[in-house]
C-alpha cells in the first residue's frame, strides 16, 4: 500500500491539534472564547483523528494481505507493529529517564512501568511526561484483539460485529462511561478506531458517508440546537458525544472525492508533517509541558526543539526500525521458501 498524500495530511492536521492544545491551553492564557474553546477540544479531537486513520490504514492492509495471500499472517502482522511502535517508543521512555535524572523533569518508576506496560488508559498513576501514551495503550489494546477477531469472523460478518461494536462504545462515550483520570475517552476512542476499520471493511459504508455523511450531520447539529432549545441540555451534551467520531470520520474520508486536492502545495507540507507525525506525537509532550512540569531550567522549555527531536526519533530510530521489521519478515519468508523445497 503506496503513502496516501491526503491522510498523511490529515495525520500532519491532528498532530498540529494536539500540539496546539497543549501550547495553547497550558502556555498562553486567553480570554478568547473561539481561541479558548479551540484549545480546549483540538487535543482530543485530534487523537480521534488519529485513531481513525490508524483503523483503516491497519484494517485495508490486512484485507489486501488476506487478498494477495489468501489469509492474514498474525506473525507478520505482530511483527511489523512491534518494530513499528516500539523503537521510537522505548526512545523516547529512556531519554525522559535520562531528562528525569539529570533533574530537569518528574519521573517515577511507576509511571515508566505503566507507560511501557500501555496501560496509561487505565486510570493509573502516569504523569505529565508520559500520561500522553494512553493513546498508544488504546491502540495496542485493539490492534491485540482486532487481527483475531479479523481471523476467525468470515469476511461478511466483519462489518456486522464493527457495527454493532461501534454501536455500543459510542452510546458509553456519549454518556462519558468508560472514562478514565475524568478525561481519557476509552470508548469513544476505541470507536473511533473501529470506525476507520469500517470504513476499510464494508463498501455500504462508504458509500453512505459520501452519500448522507453531510446530511447526517447536519441533522444531528438541528437536533443538538433543538434540544438546547427546549432545555434539554444533558440529551444535547449526549448527542454532540456522539456525533463528533461521525463528524471526523466524513472530515477525513470525504475529501476522497477530490482528488486534485492530493496536489495542493499545503496538502504536500502537511502531509510531510504527518511522516514525522508518530516521532512528533512522542516528543511535543516534554517540551510542551506546563511550567510546573519543569524542576530545573534545561532545554525542554524551549518548544520548538520538540521538532529537531522528532526529526532525530524519525530518520534515527523510527525508519531504520521499519526497515529492519521489512528484513526480519523477509528472511522469515526466504526461510519458509527454503524449507518448502527441501534446502
Amino acid at each position: 500500500m503506496k503513502r496516501d498524500i491526503i491522510l498523511d495530511a490529515w495525520r500532519g492536521i491532528a498532530i498540529l491539534m494536539v500540539i496546539a492544545h497543549h501550547l495553547l491551553y497550558f502556555h498562553f492564557d486567553t480570554a478568547n472564547t473561539i481561541v479558548r474553546f479551540f484549545a480546549e477540544r483540538s487535543g482530543p479531537w485530534g487523537v480521534k483523528l488519529f485513531f481513525i486513520i490508524s483503523g483503516y490504514i491497519i484494517t485495508r492492509l490486512m484485507l489486501e494481505e488476506e487478498s494477495l495471500q489468501g489469509s492474514l499472517s498474525l506473525y507478520a502482522f505482530y511483527v511489523r507493529r512491534i518494530f513499528r511502535i516500539l523503537p521510537p517508543y522505548l526512545f523516547y521512555v529512556v531519554a525522559v529517564a535520562g531528562f528525569a535524572g539529570l533533574g530537569w523533569v518528574p519521573l517515577s518508576l511507576s509511571d515508566g512501568a505503566h507507560a511501557l506496560g500501555f496501560i496509561c488508559n487505565t486510570g493509573v498513576d502516569c504523569n505529565w511526561q508520559v500520561i500522553h501514551t494512553w493513546t498508544l495503550a488504546i491502540e495496542v489494546q485493539f490492534y491485540l484483539v482486532w487481527p483475531l477477531v479479523f481471523v476467525l469472523l468470515p469476511a461478511w460478518w466483519r462489518g456486522y460485529f464493527l457495527s454493532a461494536l461501534i454501536a455500543v462504545l459510542v452510546a458509553l462515550s456519549a454518556f462519558e462511561l468508560f472514562m478514565a483520570r475524568g478525561w481519557i475517552d476509552n470508548a469513544g476512542s476505541f470507536a473511533c478506531i473501529a470506525l476507520g476499520a469500517l470504513y476499510a471493511t464494508s463498501p455500504r459504508f462508504r458509500g453512505y458517508i459520501r452519500r448522507f455523511g453531510l446530511w447526517t450531520l447536519a441533522a444531528g447539529a438541528l437536533a443538538v440546537a433543538l434540544f438546547l432549545a427546549l432545555g434539554w441540555g444533558d440529551a444535547a451534551h449526549a448527542l454532540y458525544r456522539a456525533l463528533i467520531p461521525a463528524a471526523l470520520v466524513v472530515a477525513v474520508f470525504l475529501p476522497y472525492q477530490y482528488a486534485a486536492l492530493a496536489r495542493l502545495r499545503p496538502v504536500a507540507w502537511l502531509s510531510y508533517i504527518g511522516l514525522i507525525s508518530y516521532s512528533l506525537y512522542l516528543w511535543q509532550q516534554v517540551f510542551a509541558a506546563p511550567a510546573e512540569n519543569y524542576l530545573h531550567p534545561s532545554l525542554l522549555q524551549y518548544s520548538l526543539l520538540m521538532v529537531a527531536f522528532a526529526f532525530l526519533s524519525y530518520y534515527m530510530v523510527e525508519l531504520p526500525s521499519v526497515r529492519l521489521g521489512k528484513a526480519v519478515l523477509h528472511r522469515k519468508v526466504t526461510q519458509t521458501e527454503r524449507e518448502a523445497q527441501g534446502l
